[in-house]
């Protein structure tokens, strides 16, 4: 497996968002998200090199914040007055990264494959060996673990899902980011850790596209 991880890349949304910079609040739309930076469309002129407060409610009643530097400003194509700009972030708090993946996790842009709902146990193989997790949905990129045990962002693991009596998949994978017991009582839903799928064996992944299959039908 890499172990270099690797943000996802900027999406395209449009959002309304406040951006504070010079003491002063500014209506923007949030055109372009990622982990590491944004793009936002404007009538003002920003100057490249300030620092900037970014605002935006993304889920209901959950705002994503993230402060960073000014960069580059573009004109908007076919529109004179419109600014195009470039926004990159040095600091996003640990609540607005959950919130950010929360997100993009309801939309089609975000995820590749749907995500079924799911109730099966699960094993971590690599690099502890903790039984007694469970799956709260699945698809064949990507699923979340059910379990108070906190598992930070950008661990590298291995997990056994027991999809049913007879079938059993392992496979490895990336934690991309943790809901902590505290967070999930904020944003009212069960703690544990998202996961990207890396790696599999070809039976496994027959396995589980055979799995995911069923449940459609």
């Amino acid at each position: 497996m890499s172990s270099h991880p690797q943000a996802f890349a900027q999406l395209r949304v449009r959002l309304q968002a406040k951006l504070t910079t010079d003491g002063r609040d500014y209506n923007v739309i949030l055109s372009r998200i990622g982990e590491e930076s944004a793009q936002i469309t404007t009538n003002y002129n920003f100057s490249a090199g300030k620092s900037f407060l970014l605002s935006c409610e993304m889920l209901p009643g959950h705002a994503f914040r993230a402060e960073g530097v000014i960069g580059v400003n573009h004109k908007a194509p076919g529109d004179v007055k419109q600014q195009i700009i470039d926004l990159r972030f040095t600091r996003v708090r640990a609540m607005a990264k959950v919130v950010l993946h929360e997100y993009f996790g309801h939309t089609h842009n975000r995820r590749r494959e749907p995500r079924h709902k799911a109730d099966f146990p699960i094993r971590m193989l690599h690099p502890t060996g903790l039984a007694n997790l469970e799956a709260a949905n699945l698809s064949m990129t990507g699923l979340f673990v059910v379990t108070d045990i906190p598992v930070p962002a950008e661990t590298f693991i291995r997990l056994e899902l027991t999809l049913d009596k007879r079938l059993t998949v392992i496979l490895d994978a990336r934690v991309v980011y943790l809901i902590d017991r505290v967070m999930a009582q904020k944003i009212n839903r069960p703690a544990g850790f998202g996961v990207e799928i890396l790696h599999m064996q070809t039976i496994d992944r027959q396995n589980l596209q055979q799995h995911l299959h069923s449940l459609d039908h």
